[in-house]
């Protein structure tokens, strides 16, 4: 780049900002896609509910012929995702203050999906593109496979 300054200043505020777009999520882990299509779900949750869910994305991309990417990491670290703007179309979070820190960024109310190690997790859409799966959590079968991981019914969770 010797003799090209403004090429060298270019690339660096290239470089630059693609090193701050990739630390912005950094208190998440890697991304995992599962399934095929067009359009994906972008699904953001609790490190600790991460292998039930999984399980639970595994599904539904089979019966739903989707696309899911998602990625894990503190209750705190999704709420704030979700916060800063970036794509996110369903969050699955325990309760409490990070999940009542993004309900005025829902487009329903969260639904619980049962209980991990003494802590209830609910599926809360984003967008309306989150909604199918947060849904496909609370069904009797995305009940079973949650359960099959570990994560038992509450006895709120809706029973359809």
């Amino acid at each position: 780049m010797r003799g090209r300054p403004g090429v060298a200043a270019l690339l660096g505020v290239v470089t630059l900002a693609g090193l701050t777009a990739c630390s912005s999520g950094s208190a998440l882990g890697p991304r995992a896609t599962a399934g095929t299509a067009t359009e994906h779900t972008v699904v953001l949750l609790d490190d600790a509910a991460r292998p039930a869910v999984s399980a639970g994305i595994d599904d539904f991309v089979a019966e739903a012929r989707a696309e899911v990417v998602s990625a894990a990491g503190t209750p705190a670290a999704v709420a704030g995702s979700v916060k800063d703007g970036e794509i996110v179309d369903v969050v699955v979070l325990p309760a409490g203050a990070d999940l009542e820190r993004i309900t005025d960024e829902l487009v329903a109310d969260p639904a619980p999906v049962g209980r991990a190690g003494g802590t209830t997790y609910f599926a809360a859409a984003v967008t309306a593109r989150g909604l199918p799966f947060a849904q496909y959590l609370t069904t009797a079968r995305g009940r079973q496979v949650l359960l099959t991981h570990g994560v038992t019914p509450t006895s709120d969770a809706p029973s359809g």
